[in-house]
């Protein structure tokens, strides 16, 4: 895509390892994922809140957008120069702040520098303010960054406490320089609350998914990794990382949630609780679907609540049911596959062989192998005679001597090395290495950027309750606590 002088970019796709795309029939594909769809969680014990794998889905909103045609996935590869990225890479909160104070899409107050909120509505019709995102009365449309973030109930509440959030920030602001303008306290709430994101992102969502080694290595020890970034560098989104690796969250989703004290809800019925999902004709979100997230996040004392929402095992069995408004036939496990096929991702096993021989000081340090047959081949569906049944075993029957073990589809691969090597808690090496790089680049070529900072905002109304070595973080709950 050709750009003019001094037009600016929004960080474009490239490819990490510049390998040779491994390219599958669709049909093999569509077996796969049907197989990964049928197939039952691994069935360990649940370690992992429910509530970062929605955080992480709003990092993902946050850093990348890929527009595409309307082609079937999965026909045919698109040039990489041709993958257009519609968010700006960096670490930033483009997603909701849009094109910032003057933007005209998102409701502020040009008094204070406050961003608007909406209304929830309670059973005896008297309407909450500050309880839903701002919407477009006539069709609940949400003025927000990224509309993405109104797909889902528990996405859309999250984007709300990030507003309320902000909006603590103006008032700290305000108070702190009285005499200054909407625009400055906008300013200020802005970098504030990005540090506190950025500060949330590296030291609690990443330690609590991604392998203890793999941070050691990039974290602690600040060694050379795959990416070696410099902040002075663009912000760009490597294709193994937004078609593979960072697709993990789609095998951890649950089918049914407690909301809050009095409402348990299937997935379907948080996709309806959105604009776009018709919030079953309401004018407004129901109040009784508000989130408590106490249930979705340890609470600070760590006594967890009667009911909490623990996320299923990262493993290759994906099967997310969509709303009504969707087709509910799509399958999303196939669809991943189709997408990595379509953007020309190598296999797993050759990523694995050449870290080893371009990086093998690395892939030693990390615990990097390549996954056996066996762990590729996870026995979680069952057979018509109710006996276990591998996925790669389920797809041989239709495909006999497919060779998927030997040249296994990167998104499925990280998977299995997830559920072999990470026992289903966190992500393997491999994805691990991936993830953390891009993050922590994403984060080193922001502004502002914490990893940059060597003095830290302390605010008395917001606490930090992690820990990292021996410094106070900033977990997500805390921001959401608001």
């Amino acid at each position: 895509m050709a750009l003019s002088h001094g037009q600016p970019l929004n960080g474009q796709f490239y490819s990490l390892f510049n390998l040779p795309a491994t390219r599958y029939q669709k049909a093999v594909l569509i077996a796969l994922g049907e197989a990964m769809k049928q197939a039952s969680p691994s069935g360990r014990q649940q370690k992992v809140a429910a509530g970062y794998v929605y955080f992480g889905q709003f990092v993902d909103h946050d850093i990348t957008r890929l527009k595409r045609g309307s082609e079937p996935a999965g026909d045919a590869q698109l040039p990489i120069d041709q993958l257009i990225q519609v968010r700006t890479p960096a670490m930033d909160l483009d997603s909701i702040y849009g094109l910032g104070f003057a933007d005209p899409t998102i409701p502020l107050n040009k008094d204070t520098g406050e961003l608007l909120l909406g209304h929830a509505i309670a059973d005896d019709g008297r309407l909450l303010a500050g309880a839903d995102l701002p919407r477009v009365s006539a069709d609940k449309r949400p003025l927000i960054g990224d509309d993405r973030n109104d797909e889902n109930l528990i996405v859309a509440q999250m984007h709300l406490k990030f507003i309320k959030l902000h909006n603590r920030f103006v008032q700290h602001y305000r108070q702190l320089e009285p005499r200054s303008t909407p625009r400055h306290w906008y300013d200020n709430a802005r970098q504030s609350m990005v540090r506190c994101y950025q500060e949330a992102v590296i030291y609690d969502f990443m330690p609590t998914l991604m392998d203890a080694r793999v941070l050691h290595h990039l974290l602690l020890d600040k060694q050379p990794g795959l990416l070696n970034p410099i902040a002075a560098e663009e912000p760009r989104i490597p294709l193994e990382f937004s078609a593979a690796a960072y697709r993990f969250g789609h095998s951890m989703v649950r089918f049914r949630y407690t909301l809050n004290s009095g409402k348990a809800a299937t997935l379907q019925e948080m996709f309806q609780m959105t604009g776009k999902g018709g919030m079953l004709g309401s004018p407004y979100l129901p109040a009784s679907y508000l989130i408590d997230w106490d249930l979705f996040f340890p609470p600070a004392d760590q006594t967890l609540p009667r009911f909490f929402n623990f996320a299923l095992a990262i493993d290759p069995s994906v099967d997310v049911r969509l709303s009504e408004t969707q087709d509910l036939h799509v399958n999303l496990a196939v669809l991943n596959l189709l997408r990595g096929n379509e953007l020309g991702l190598p296999d797993g096993q050759s990523l694995v062989r050449h870290l080893f021989k371009q990086h093998a000081q690395l892939a030693e340090r990390i615990g990097l192998r390549e996954l056996t047959d066996l762990e590729l081949n996870p026995a979680i569906l069952r057979d018509e005679n109710g006996q276990k049944l591998g996925i790669m075993d389920a797809v041989a029957r239709t495909f006999p001597a497919h060779g998927l073990t030997h040249k296994t589809p990167l998104w499925y691969y990280l998977l299995a090395e997830a559920d072999s090597v990470g026992q289903g808690v966190r992500m393997g090496p491999l994805g691990s290495l991936i993830i953390a790089e891009v993050l922590l680049s994403l984060c080193l070529q922001s502004h502002p950027s914490v990893l940059l900072e060597t003095e830290r905002e302390t605010f008395t109304w917001l606490t930090r309750s992690g820990q990292f070595l021996d410094k106070a973080v900033y977990k997500i709950a805390d921001l959401l606590r608001q």
